[in-house]
């Protein structure tokens, strides 16, 4: 906990007015919220939860009671990452299912207090007529941050451009974020 703070500290003294924080670390949240109660806490939940709408009520209401301002929910919506889903789930869960599921937790998620946000990891390698259908559900059923993360570094700097281009037109009044991995060794050129 002390070496988290003193990262915290470093960062709200750089400027940064928004850190995030695991789901599974509440004592880190609380003690940011306490010592930086103007800095917004983004507390972060796992694939596991948004498939099991009552566990992501629990972890929901834990967050939130420990100083989470946003609570985001990751996804887990390209064909390549939906073993995953199927590990996470012990079972086969088709993209139809995982979207109906995951719009429960985003709709609780938008009846706290706090902003509802979303981790749309993979973007990179899904058809952009699914992204969108799949960001439309997202935002009407409350989500209100759309975060992208390109989590194995695919895409290239004119294909950013273009995807984001496309959702902003699309979508104007939604609030998108970006998150870049370098697995791959692409995300110096991505840049």
């Amino acid at each position: 906990l002390k070496e988290v703070m003193a990262i915290a500290e470093a960062l709200v003294s750089a400027g940064v007015s928004m850190l995030q924080i695991h789901h599974d670390e509440p004592r880190e949240m609380m003690e940011i919220k306490r010592n930086f109660p103007h800095v917004e806490v983004e507390g972060l939940i796992h694939p596991t939860a948004s498939l099991n709408v009552d566990h992501c009520r629990e972890v929901v209401d834990e967050i939130v009671d420990h100083g989470a301002d946003i609570v985001d929910l990751s996804l887990c919506f390209s064909k390549p990452q939906r073993p995953l889903y199927q590990r996470i789930a012990g079972r086969d869960v088709s993209p139809e299912e995982a979207l109906e599921l995951t719009l429960k937790s985003v709709a609780y998620i938008a009846s706290t207090k706090a902003t509802a946000a979303i981790l749309l990891p993979d973007p990179m390698r899904m058809e952009l007529d699914e992204l969108k259908h799949i960001i439309t559900h997202l935002i009407d059923a409350g989500a209100e941050i759309l975060r992208l993360d390109d989590v194995v570094g695919m895409g290239i700097y004119p294909a950013y451009k273009y995807l984001f281009t496309e959702l902003t037109t699309t979508f104007p009044n939604a609030r998108f974020a970006f998150h870049v991995h370098n697995d791959i060794g692409m995300g110096a050129a991505s840049l």
